[in-house]
């Protein structure tokens, strides 16, 4: 699966997410992502995504989605 996120006047991000099969209840993910600067004020915001940032922004997506499973129940 292959989708674009557009964050207005700063950059565009690409994410790539591809699902293999690890035993017969697990799966094994790989994710690359690819940015492009749209403005000054975003390629400063792509410079600081540094590994520390990335790995704060994959804990606050995890937190997003315990939270929205959790009110699915």
């Amino acid at each position: 699966m292959e989708y674009h996120r557009l964050e207005p006047a700063h950059y565009v991000a690409r994410l790539r997410v591809h699902c293999l099969a690890a035993g017969d209840e697990a799966t094994e993910v790989r994710t690359s992502y690819a940015y492009v600067g749209l403005s000054d004020d975003g390629n400063a915001e792509l410079v600081r995504m540094d590994a520390a940032a990335y790995e704060e922004k994959m804990h606050q997506w995890k937190r997003w989605i315990d939270a929205a499973l959790t009110r699915r129940g």
